[in-house]
């Protein structure tokens, strides 16, 4: 079975879906299908390849479509950048042919739309929804053959508009645990990144902000202030900012006064940043309450999360609920870092809690990784009547 992987995106990038797709193409090929990932030609300030820069097996073909690179001007285009790339990415499409019974499979809907119009077989991957586009949202996929949501909300959207409950499956992201549940201690971690050992590490790993919306570090450094009192060795790492956001919560340390308790550091690769994990106390993810990340978002440090053996602090939204809960992490309430405060004391005063809650979360997580999300999806492709 051959399957074509067609985006409309930059890749590599250091942006989490750039990984989430080519790992997707990976774990495809790694299940036997005949993989090709098609994207636009696109200007990257990447020398590496996109095997070299996530660490993928070279088992499946990247196809560049020569396309025009629109968004190169979006300081003077705005937003009619993405709308241009998109339609010349669009016309591209419309001349590439391919066998018919070939699966094309995208997180892009109006990619899905036009596969659609040539009889193809398509299979929609959604990670968001639009209320403001939904109109155009609809008629881009109504035809779709099948949906892979990845939250119970995006099921539900997905049904309010039409599609019946056997058109659609509900799986969240993954880790991939030969990277992640790494055999390091937290001492060894720290040594070997020059960490502190006298000090009580919290942790945040991945973007600072995406599309300049906060992800609850601003909560995290409110937070910091209030427990220094009792814990004047408490400390931040936070790694995967870009240079803006990293300045900007550099600022916001210095105004707030806990400047000498945190280390704001760039992405790393992701083998890295399980050392990064390793070497935590705490890992916090304390998203804001806004309604993407309430409803619609299954963020890949999660699962990461888990697989670290670490405690777990994160905000209590029905899209993490679908994951974690009171007996693999400890939730508190979105936007408010007093309930973020108190999370954290109560972790470093209780470690038989912070120890049971980390197992039970890699006990948990067990279920969540890329070859089991392969393997869901690709049943589901192949049975009309699988049980959901």
């Amino acid at each position: 079975m051959k399957l074509i992987y067609i985006v409309n995106a930059k890749i590599p990038t250091d942006k989490a879906n750039g990984y989430q797709i080519c790992k997707m193409c990976e774990e495809f090929a790694k299940a036997g299908l005949e993989v090709e990932l098609w994207i636009p030609t696109r200007e990257s300030r990447f020398t590496q390849d996109s095997f070299e820069y996530y660490g993928l097996e070279r088992n499946f073909k990247i196809k560049k479509i020569k396309s025009f690179d629109f968004i190169k001007f979006h300081k003077y285009l705005g937003k009619y950048s993405f709308w241009m790339q998109s339609i010349v990415y669009l016309l591209k499409l419309i001349f590439k042919k391919v066998d018919k019974d070939t699966i094309v499979y995208s997180r892009n809907p109006e990619i899905i739309w036009l596969f659609n119009l040539k009889g193809y077989k398509t299979f929609f991957e959604v990670h968001r929804w639009s209320e403001t586009k939904l109109y155009f949202f609809e008629i881009f996929i109504k035809k779709v053959n099948k949906v892979i949501v990845v939250t119970e909300e995006l099921r539900k959207k997905c049904m309010e508009i039409g599609f019946s409950k056997d058109r659609i499956i509900v799986a969240p992201d993954a880790v991939d645990l030969k990277i992640f549940d790494l055999d390091i201690s937290k001492y060894d971690a720290r040594k070997k990144l020059n960490l502190p050992n006298n000090k009580i590490i919290l942790g945040y790993m991945g973007s600072f902000r995406t599309m300049g919306e906060e992800k609850g570090i601003t909560e995290i450094l409110k937070s910091l202030k209030i427990i220094q009192k009792k814990y004047p060795n408490i400390f931040f790492l936070a790694v995967g900012g870009g240079k803006d956001d990293i300045e900007f919560y550099r600022n916001l340390t210095k105004i707030l006064g806990v400047g000498n308790s945190i280390l704001l550091l760039s992405k790393v690769i992701r083998s890295d940043l399980a050392i990064y994990q390793k070497a935590c106390d705490v890992l916090l993810m304390p998203f804001p309450r806004t309604k993407h990340f309430i409803y619609y978002m299954s963020p890949l440090k999660m699962f990461e999360y888990m697989a670290s053996k670490r405690p777990i602090i994160a905000t209590n939204l029905p899209s993490i609920r679908e994951v974690l809960n009171s007996s693999n992490s400890y939730l508190v309430k979105p936007n408010d870092q007093k309930d973020l405060a108190r999370g954290i004391r109560e972790l470093l005063q209780d470690d038989n809690f912070s120890q049971n809650i980390s197992l039970k979360a890699f006990r948990d997580v067990q279920n969540y990784t890329w070859d089991k999300r392969v393997k869901k999806i690709i049943d589901f492709i192949k049975n009309n009547k699988l049980s959901l």
